[in-house]
């Protein structure tokens, strides 16, 4: 005698069924929501950016290769190590017998000039007023007959003298000339003096400058530079990582902790998210992100750190 499934135990198998379905597809979604929340994702830059120039960017041309900034008397002040420099004459003008120790500098700014038209690096180190004095006193008195004749340039005097730069074992011929207590100087023997001229006649003529394009204030945005910097170095050259063209980087102390933040520059967001898992692996402990075509990279210090991190980019 053939049994039959009553209707009732039909349907309570249809909806076993039914439930068993929709408890798959609920743990399918969960699991890809789940997924896809762990995958890293790609924020962007306001649509206006605010950028306050600061006083020593007006001595840095459009085309340069490498800018390095370092805040001297900040320095000091977030370390509360007034030796944070060392204490050895950071630059000596026998010529005129004047010397300059790391106490003295306000603020020091290396500019390298592009190549092949221009070698090495000019200098704007930034004095104290009474040592910006000291010095424009002792340039006006100095004796002619122990030095070249100065060159007048966009109404400035440029100094040929010998100098002697720390870390340099001997007196280097040298080219410098003041600008509103502002040293600026080239030790290239070959295009020093172009080098420093490039200098004024940026100063002078107020023209663009490197801190005009928007790339480069993407990337001071992106550091969190501003009036407080310790340090800010950008390096218009490509990088360790596949596809980068730009490289920039801050040193700032927010009263706890040193903050150390790089950004660089891809063609677009997706190689730039494909250089993610690298710089994690590079910068060990940072937090990495993306935000538009940029790789945003933020290391966490202590202040005793602080010297390192202002040996370059």
């Amino acid at each position: 005698m053939k049994k039959y499934k009553s209707r009732r135990d039909h349907n309570h198998s249809r909806a076993r069924s039914f439930a068993f379905i929709v408890a798959l597809i609920l743990i399918a979604l969960v699991s890809v929501a789940l997924y896809t929340s762990s995958q890293p994702t790609t924020s962007h830059l306001p649509a206006t950016l605010e950028f306050n120039p600061q006083p020593w960017m007006i001595f840095v041309p459009r085309q340069v290769e490498y800018v390095g900034y370092i805040n001297y008397h900040e320095a000091f002040g977030v370390s509360g190590n007034s030796s944070l420099f060392g204490s050895k004459v950071l630059l000596q003008l026998p010529q005129v017998n004047f010397t300059i120790y790391p106490q003295n500098v306000v603020y020091e700014l290396d500019i390298e000039l592009v190549p092949p038209q221009f070698n090495g690096t000019v200098s704007v180190i930034s004095l104290t007023q009474q040592q910006s004095q000291s010095l424009s006193g002792d340039l006006m008195n100095v004796n002619v007959t122990r030095v070249h004749t100065p060159i007048e340039y966009d109404g400035y005097l440029i100094y040929a003298l010998l100098m002697h730069k720390f870390g340099l074992d001997k007196l280097e011929l040298a080219y410098l000339t003041v600008i509103n207590g502002n040293i600026v100087l080239s030790y290239d023997q070959a295009t020093g003096l172009k080098n420093v001229e490039v200098i004024l006649d940026q100063v002078s003529s107020n023209s663009s400058s490197l801190f005009d394009d928007v790339n480069v204030r993407d990337a001071f945005f992106l550091t969190g530079s501003s009036q407080n910097t310790i340090g800010f170095f950008v390096g218009l050259f490509p990088t360790q990582f596949a596809g980068s063209s730009l490289i920039a980087k801050s040193v700032v102390y927010d009263g706890s902790t040193l903050l150390v933040i790089r950004a660089l520059l891809f063609p677009s967001s997706e190689v730039a998210m494909n250089n993610l898992s690298e710089a994690e692996q590079v910068y060990s402990g940072a937090s990495c992100k993306t935000v538009d075509s940029w790789l945003s990279i933020t290391n966490s210090y202590s202040i005793s750190r602080l010297p390192t991190e202002l040996s370059g980019i």
